[in-house]
């Protein structure tokens, strides 16, 4: 109870405040926490580890971004400071949740800032079909994980710091399930992601992003949370279908990018595919496999943000997302080519960047559950590559379709592009980071 009024008054506060004090602040302490402390629990209310550390700084460095490629609604709309505030407190309590009740709690939350955001400031007639997908998807999909936290509340402590440490695992298959169906819907593995392309089309930039930066991180984190609380021998009787569903869904999500005509929509899909490997990492039950996973969402959560904050900057000054109608852009924006031409690059994972050095941990960990998964993996590497390189060539070369003006590029989409890229590069400098 304690915990709710805490959230309306920081909700309250957040009028007030700026929030980019609060936003630099959290930054400063948390970059302290990782230097000084592994872990750390706070009373019986919130435990931060290396992964909770790294998807809050995620959140907190998008949060900044969302603010500047939105500058001139968040100085004259407070209702938006007010989502950014509501989004912010809710992430960051939810990775540093201790509690599965309160886990499920801000789990679930999330959903109300993310419907708010596409009604208010989505562009497209469509976006009531596109919030009643996600909300129906994700939150008939939460349904099994209240059972399964009710259920376990029976027979253990609801404290994931006690689970870790519990010699005595569970070993009910239909509880395992329940718990796995929740967090693949939010991830997305294939089959359960229709909600996913929708919410993004319709989505405004800044919701693209929060939505591909953290949100659907949220799904890795919670199997990471849970999954180490089964009995493994029964898992490994379900993890080799998730995870051949894994793969030939993601083979085949990226065989469908290469038929996009809307650049979005490809970006989404391009998500749904990327998801995959972190479901193999973390359900492949390997150190090696968690780290990468780890990796994978730092950095798909940093690329496909750019990615949408691009797509955006042709859209706000064309009004159209049609790669056939959007040609030949090299001969009006020759600074802009450089960032598509960067941040394709590292959706199809190429050295140095953070992406490659996560695939490559997440193929290790391929190797030891089948070599034919391995080669589907490599697969899927190379069919990721195509669509990258296809959206990049298709956007730049050719012949221009407009016959208007070119229109100016701000410092401002400069700097957020640097935002994007240099955590992609500083990570080279610790690498234990990712460590788990």
């Amino acid at each position: 109870m304690m915990m709710v009024f805490y959230l309306f008054g920081v909700i309250i506060i957040s009028f007030f405040i700026k929030i980019e004090v609060m936003v630099f602040l959290l930054m400063f302490l948390l970059g302290l926490l990782m230097k000084y402390f592994g872990s750390i629990q706070i009373y019986n209310y919130m435990y931060m580890d290396n992964m909770s550390i790294m998807l809050t700084l995620l959140t907190i460095w998008i949060i900044i971004m969302m603010m500047m490629v939105s500058l001139s609604l968040y100085k004259k709309s407070m209702e938006y400071k007010f989502m950014l505030n509501m989004i912010l407190f809710i992430l960051i309590m939810l990775f540093c949740s201790v509690n599965m009740i309160m886990f499920f709690m801000f789990f679930e939350m999330i959903l109300l800032p993310m419907f708010y955001m596409i009604m208010i400031w989505g562009m497209q007639k469509e976006r009531s079909i596109s919030t009643m997908y996600m909300m129906l998807y994700t939150m008939v999909g939460s349904l099994p994980l209240l059972f399964f936290f009710l259920k376990i509340s029976i027979y253990k402590n609801l404290s994931f710091i006690m689970l870790m440490y519990d010699s005595v695992y569970i070993n009910n298959m239909y509880i395992y399930m329940c718990m796995l169906l929740v967090f693949l819907v939010k991830l997305p593995i294939y089959g359960l992601h229709l909600w996913l392309p929708k919410a993004h089309v319709e989505a405004p930039v800044m919701g693209s992003m929060i939505l591909a930066g953290v949100i659907l991180k949220m799904g890795g984190f919670g199997l990471y949370r849970l999954v180490y609380m089964f009995d493994i021998n029964m898992m490994m009787q379900i993890n080799w279908i998730l995870y051949s569903l894994s793969l030939l869904g993601s083979f085949y999500i990226g065989m469908i990018c290469l038929m996009m005509v809307d650049v979005k929509m490809m970006i989404a899909y391009s998500s749904v595919c990327h998801m995959g490997y972190i479901i193999m990492g973390i359900l492949g039950m390997h150190s090696i496999g968690l780290t990468g996973a780890l990796m994978m969402m730092i950095g798909h959560g940093l690329c496909s943000s750019a990615l949408f904050v691009l797509v955006n900057f042709f859209y706000e000054r064309y009004h159209t997302r049609n790669m056939f109608m959007l040609k030949g852009l090299i001969n009006l924006y020759p600074g802009m080519w450089f960032w598509w031409f960067i941040f394709c690059m590292i959706n199809m994972s190429v050295p140095p960047f953070m992406n490659i050095f996560a695939e490559i941990m997440l193929i290790m960990v391929t190797i030891k559950w089948c070599l034919y998964y391995m080669m589907i993996s490599v697969l899927i590497f190379m069919v990721c590559s195509l669509y990258s390189l296809y959206l990049y060539m298709m956007l730049f070369h050719g012949k221009f379709m407009f016959l208007t003006a070119m229109y100016n590029i701000y410092i401002r989409e400069y700097i957020i592009m640097y935002m994007h890229i240099i955590p992609l590069m500083l990570y080279l400098l610790k690498m234990n980071m990712f460590m788990l």
